[in-house]
């Protein structure tokens, strides 16, 4: 039994979000629908666009959550607050399943005793958006470096990306275990909009559990389609 919390936004988000919700139950319908709770949490009090996912969470068996517009973080944390799996994915509403991604990443995550666990995420043309997270130093820029994913546009069957290995991991599609959430809480919320996740990874990583990067599986990710690029 695993949660999945997928946040949203606004009217370009209800599209997307129920096309994400279709590709997750056909997917993973051999499981049962009972064996996957499905939060949506919208981030608008837009009644019109309430209304909209309202439809899609009852066809799909979907609870609805909404808030004041909060940001990622505290959307996310709003699902997880009311999710009640032992293992509570993050999922990105312009993420599209082709296999039982969440299956085999909960098989994963239980094996490897992780705290988090991510998977590849291939964009639309099947070439890899991320197979891990990486700090990339600029030791001449204004910053000392960036984080960026491992193995972006290589492609989707590159050796390096479809293998068990522990790594940062992104936010759009984020195992997170039970034993994380009790030891380290939930996101923090002062990161609006990008970083929350690496600072998520880190601060498992610094409680004593290991963030994996799962290969064994992929999902499609339209990156930014609901909010844009992170400013």
């Amino acid at each position: 039994y695993f949660s999945v919390v997928i946040p949203t936004f606004g009217e370009k988000g209800v599209a997307l979000t129920k096309r994400c919700v279709e590709s997750l139950r056909l997917t993973h319908e051999h499981l049962g629908r009972e064996a996957i709770e499905v939060i949506l949490v919208e981030d608008s009090e837009d009644q019109n666009v309430l209304e909209k996912l309202d439809k899609i969470a009852n066809q799909h068996n979907c609870q609805l959550l909404n808030q004041p517009n909060g940001g990622f973080a505290k959307a996310c944390n709003l699902g997880l607050k009311n999710s009640n799996g032992m293992l509570n994915f993050l999922v990105n509403n312009d993420i599209e399943f082709y296999e039982p991604c969440l299956q085999i990443l909960s098989d994963a995550a239980q094996i490897t005793m992780a705290g988090v666990i991510g998977c590849r995420l291939l964009y639309p043309d099947s070439r890899i958006q991320h197979a891990g997270v990486i700090f990339v130093p600029t030791p001449d820029g204004p910053l000392p470096g960036y984080f960026d994913h491992i193995l972006r546009f290589q492609n989707a069957m590159h050796p390096y990306a479809t293998v068990l290995r522990p790594s940062l991991v992104t936010g759009a599609l984020f195992g997170i275990t039970r034993w994380a959430i009790d030891v380290v809480g939930l996101l923090d919320e002062r990161f609006g909009f990008s970083a929350e996740d690496v600072d998520y990874c880190l601060q498992t990583m610094e409680a004593g559990r290991d963030t994996f990067m799962c290969g064994y599986t992929a999902a499609v990710h339209k990156e930014g389609a609901t909010r844009g690029a992170t400013a």
